[in-house]
């Protein structure tokens, strides 16, 4: 029941931790198998009995989400660990890059007003062009302050929670797809043991394939969608129409 409520209180918990963890999920459920239940005749016998056992359709189900949560929190901190590092906690992020006067992707226009907004709304006074010029890491320093202000503020929004919800599942898929690469892997030199036509090798061929696609993607994709996600906010912070996708 815990973990029902974990994965399906919130939309983003569902869409942004639970889906990447079964996707990334599967070449160690294959695996598991090969290991354990394939190679062990009497575990298939007994694994079936509990299975048939109408009394065992909640402790399986239990079972299997519990192993997802677990997994889920794995990829969950090692995202949130390679995206402290990838956008040097938080001084890097498109948000943070998108405000800065240094920065044409943003009209000028649209930043003056995102300043004057921060410094009357929450007492945060961001550099000038001047003073950015002088000390960029000050400047994103406190830009990075501004926007956690901002995401706060902007929590509810559902356009918001809609870009926040691509950009979790992106992220969480591609990190996760490091360790499930690795997996595939091993999937694949077993099927290349039983020969390449087993059914084995394809599927090993199949998701190292898949997995190594996302990773190659990941940087891309976590630009992409995180310059989605930033100029939502902005966009929904000063009252403006949200980015064509």
């Amino acid at each position: 029941m815990v973990m029902l409520k974990y994965f399906f209180k919130g939309e983003y918990r569902f869409k942004a931790r639970f889906i990447p963890a079964v996707i990334t999920s599967l070449p160690f459920f294959i695996l598991f198998w090969m290991l354990f239940v394939q190679e062990n005749p009497i575990l298939i016998v007994k694994l079936r009995s509990f299975l048939d056992k109408p009394t065992a359709s909640y402790g399986k189900w239990a079972l299997l989400l519990v192993v997802t949560w677990v997994w889920a929190q794995i990829v969950r901190l090692s995202s949130k660990l390679i995206e402290e590092v990838v956008f040097n906690h938080e001084l890097n992020f498109p948000t943070t890059n998108l405000l800065l006067w240094s920065n044409g992707d943003l009209p000028r226009s649209v930043k003056t007003s995102v300043h004057k907004s921060l410094m009357s709304e929450f007492g945060v006074k961001l550099l000038d062009e001047a003073e950015e010029m002088r000390c960029e890491v000050e400047a994103r320093k406190l830009i990075a302050i501004a926007v956690k202000k901002m995401r706060d503020k902007m929590r509810d929004g559902r356009i918001i929670l809609q870009y926040n919800i691509l950009y979790g599942f992106v992220r969480n898929t591609t990190i996760g797809s490091v360790y499930s690469f690795l997996a595939s892997l091993i999937v694949l030199y077993a099927g290349a043991l039983e020969g390449v036509n087993s059914m084995t090798f394809c599927v090993g061929v199949f998701l190292s394939g898949f997995y190594l696609l996302a990773i190659m993607c990941a940087k891309p994709l976590w630009t992409y969608t995180g310059g989605l996600y930033a100029r939502t906010l902005i966009n929904e912070y000063l009252g403006g129409p949200r980015p064509s996708a």
